[in-house]
């Protein structure tokens, strides 16, 4: 009798420990939207690393594909891919002064990609609210909730899905 107690106890054991370890695995999650507009599709891609509930980084890629409508003329259309740069610029603008964050885009035509990145653990994250006060519904412990992230991200519409061995 005392054996199966010691054999239980050591599978809880084993059981509690390889939990307690993947508490501290680093894994990634994917959130994937896909948009269309009356004149423009928006596809974006984060990919986000995280441990246990802290976000550690932001990988995000998006591309907006503007097209021609019949609702549209050429030069409507010239000023919204304008007006949608300037935006961009001013957002690229807005994070020049905050520590691990990059953000770039270019522009071919019609197409317009964006990558950027956030090192959650390099941002400071009361200059990051300074930038944007929506921020502080993403944090516990004034660091990035990846549940919250995640709620955030599929209340706009993404898809969020686990992604298994992704580096």
């Amino acid at each position: 009798m005392n054996s199966k107690k010691i054999i239980l106890l050591f599978v809880l054991c084993i059981a509690g420990c390889s939990n307690s370890n993947d508490k501290n695995k680093e894994s990634v999650m994917n959130c994937k939207l896909q948009t269309k507009f009356n004149i423009m599709d928006v596809e974006s891609n984060s990919k986000i690393y995280y441990v246990g509930d802290k976000a550690i980084k932001n990988l995000k890629n998006e591309t907006v594909t503007f097209y021609k409508s019949k609702d549209v003329t050429n030069e409507e259309m010239t000023a919204f891919i304008e007006e949608y740069v300037e935006t961009l610029k001013k957002q690229k603008a807005s994070t020049i002064d905050l520590d691990g964050v990059t953000m770039n885009f270019t522009v071919d035509e019609s197409v317009i990609t964006i990558k950027g990145e956030i090192d959650y653990t390099k941002i400071d994250v009361d200059k990051m609210k300074e930038t944007d006060p929506n921020i502080k519904d993403l944090l516990t412990d004034n660091k990035i909730s990846v549940s919250k992230l995640k709620s955030s991200s599929e209340a706009l519409g993404s898809v969020c899905s686990d992604l298994e061995g992704v580096k």
